[in-house]
C-alpha cells in the first residue's frame, strides 16, 4: 500500500481516492469533452509543475496570502495553534491536523483545504452526472495529478465500473510508479 493510500485510509478507514479538484468540460486532456480528475501525490517536485498542490499525498491546507485580511479569525479558531502570523507562511504544517476549522473560518477563502476523500461509487456518480456531454462529444475522464498510478488500489476499484459505463478513459502520467502496480 503506497503511502497515499495510508493516508486515505488513515482518514476514512479503507482505501478511498484522494483528489484536489474535478474539473468538467476539459477540452485539452484527450479527445471529445472530458471530465479531469486530478489526484493528490506525486513522487516527483518537477519546477515546471502545473499543479504543486498535487505534491502531498494527503489532505492539507494551503494558505493564498494575497486574499488574506489579517483579521486572525483562524488563529483564534484553531485548536491546535497551528496558525502563524507570518506574510509568507501561515500554517504550521508540523501542527496542522487538517480539521479545516480554519479555512472554514475565513470568510475571504484565503485557507482553503486541499483534497477530498472519495468512494469509488461516489466518483463514478459524480462523473456520471456528465455522461451526456462524453457521449456527444466522443468525451470521457482523464486521470490527472499529481500522479494517479500511486492511487493504485482506488484504481483497481473505480475503473471497472466506469469501463462497464462505456466510459473513455486517459491517465496523464509522470511514469514513476511500479508497472504491476497498474
Amino acid at each position: 500500500m503506497s503511502e497515499l493510500q495510508r493516508h486515505a485510509a488513515k482518514e476514512t478507514g479503507d482505501v478511498r481516492g484522494i483528489l484536489f479538484d474535478v474539473q468538467r468540460f476539459s477540452i485539452h486532456d484527450g479527445p471529445g469533452i472530458r471530465t479531469t480528475l486530478f489526484f493528490k501525490g506525486c513522487p516527483l517536485r518537477c519546477l515546471w509543475c502545473q499543479n504543486p498542490e498535487s505534491h502531498k499525498p494527503g489532505r492539507e491546507i494551503a494558505f493564498y496570502g494575497e486574499r488574506c485580511a489579517r483579521c486572525f479569525t483562524c488563529r483564534e479558531i484553531c485548536p491546535e495553534r497551528a496558525i502563524l502570523e507570518g506574510e509568507d507562511r501561515r500554517v504550521d504544517y508540523g501542527k496542522c491536523t487538517v480539521c479545516g476549522e480554519c479555512a472554514a473560518a475565513c470568510d475571504r477563502d484565503a485557507l482553503r483545504v486541499v483534497g477530498t476523500c472519495w468512494e469509488a461509487r461516489s466518483l463514478l456518480d459524480e462523473i456520471l452526472k456528465d455522461r451526456d456531454f462524453f457521449t456527444d462529444s466522443g468525451g470521457g475522464i482523464t486521470l490527472s495529478g499529481g500522479e494517479p498510478a500511486a492511487q493504485s488500489a482506488f484504481l483497481r476499484v473505480f475503473l471497472p465500473p466506469v469501463k462497464a459505463e462505456g466510459i473513455h478513459v486517459n491517465m496523464e502520467t509522470c511514469g514513476m510508479f511500479k508497472w504491476e502496480d497498474v
